[in-house]
């Protein structure tokens, strides 16, 4: 499963996520590069706020953020894509020009040109305790 995180991410945490990340893309493929993402890979994205995100874990405990994504809307899908099993979730600054996180998307939906893409549930990023 191709992963990633921003090196300001490892470096500043996930508050760095949280104050950061503006808008969730479905990509059609893994990259990191940020003009990619926003021109031949996106497929759809939706705006994140600050209150999209929960931090978790007290002290001497793993740190993790969710990002409520469940019941967002994705907007239309600006291609089509027939075998989903390529698709990742990208969480992205657009105000910096970053990729600050990728995972694999896990439905393997068929998405078709022009249909609604609802986000179906919340992810998750854990920073564990050395």
């Amino acid at each position: 499963m191709p992963f990633y995180v921003h090196s300001d991410v490892l470096d500043n945490g996930l508050n760095y996520i949280i104050n950061n990340c503006n808008k969730v893309i479905i990509t059609d493929s893994f990259t990191t590069t940020y003009s990619i993402v926003t021109s031949t890979a996106k497929i759809s994205e939706s705006n994140l706020y600050p209150t999209d995100f929960i931090l978790s874990g007290g002290d001497g405990e793993n740190r993790t953020i969710t990002i409520l994504l469940e019941g967002k809307s994705g907007g239309r899908a600006i291609k089509s894509l027939v075998d989903g099993s390529s698709m990742h979730i990208v969480l992205a600054s657009s105000t910096q020009g970053k990729v600050l996180y990728v995972t694999e998307e896990l439905t393997n939906i068929n998405i078709t040109l022009g249909n609604i893409i609802q986000f179906t549930s919340n992810i998750s990023y854990t920073l564990s305790q050395p």
